[in-house]
């Protein structure tokens, strides 16, 4: 088992394939490294927290298709509850970014943390800078629900997590959907990392055998990591954790 993430920024390209499969290439690489610097910002850093995060963001943007809410945004007009005050706020306001932040009030509190109150006057850059867009979502998934959504995800709990980010459970059915798809996705590229790194310190010298890259982290890598974190003096588990993954990638350097 994998509990710590393991990927460069390299590596997300590949998973994002896997995990959106209808996903273009350019918007793959658009958002790849944002997504890992994000994840790694709002302590998104197990697997099962990055396969929550981007299954709701999957949803959310069509699978990377859009950074910006289609609708016009007339149906939050003079909603006080997202700070909706006067004519045009919910045009001006409506959603942005891959997690489609919407309405006044949430991109006020978002602008407020990242120090750039004055964004409030253009929101769109949610939508037209990548890098700031990643951030949002995850500054969402850590700050804008009544929860830390981390806690959830540890809990696999896709239908409250989808609760908190909707208000309701609209494309709970789809969001379950992009929630296999990653985990599987997170799985089977962590687990090829993993291989691909013990196999290149073996071909060092390293005293453990090399192993067959599937990407399925069976009993063969489970044992080859057991092996490592003995040589080391770690906890001999078979799971890569964040002190085993660093002791590997110290090895590697």
């Amino acid at each position: 088992m994998i509990t710590t993430l393991v990927f460069s920024h390299d590596d997300m390209p590949a998973l994002l394939k896997d995990a959106y499969p209808n996903s273009t290439s350019e918007n793959r690489e658009r958002y790849a490294v944002h997504l890992l610097d994000t994840a790694w910002a709002y302590s998104i850093n197990r697997p099962l927290r990055l396969s929550h995060w981007l299954a709701q963001l999957g949803h959310e943007s069509g699978e990377l298709k859009h950074s910006e809410e289609i609708a016009s945004g007339r149906a939050y007009e003079w909603r006080k509850d997202l700070g909706h005050t006067k004519a045009g706020d919910g045009v001006k306001h409506k959603g942005y970014g891959p997690f489609q932040i919407t309405g006044k009030y949430n991109q006020t509190k978002y602008f407020k943390y990242i120090g750039r109150p004055e964004l409030i006057n253009t929101p769109k850059v949610i939508a037209t800078n990548p890098a700031m867009g990643a951030d949002a979502a995850g500054w969402f998934w850590m700050y804008g629900a009544s929860v830390n959504l981390n806690s959830l995800a540890d809990k696999d709990n896709v239908t409250l997590i989808t609760k908190l980010i909707n208000g309701g459970y609209n494309g709970l059915a789809d969001r379950k959907r992009l929630l296999s798809l990653c985990k599987k996705a997170v799985d089977r590229h962590g687990t090829l990392k993993v291989q691909t790194t013990l196999n290149a310190l073996s071909a060092r010298g390293s005293r453990w055998p090399s192993l067959r890259v599937d990407g399925a982290f069976g009993p063969q890598t489970a044992s080859v990591v057991r092996e490592m974190q003995a040589e080391y003096a770690i906890k001999p588990t078979g799971d890569v954790d964040i002190k085993t993954w660093t002791k590997i990638k110290e090895l590697l350097a």
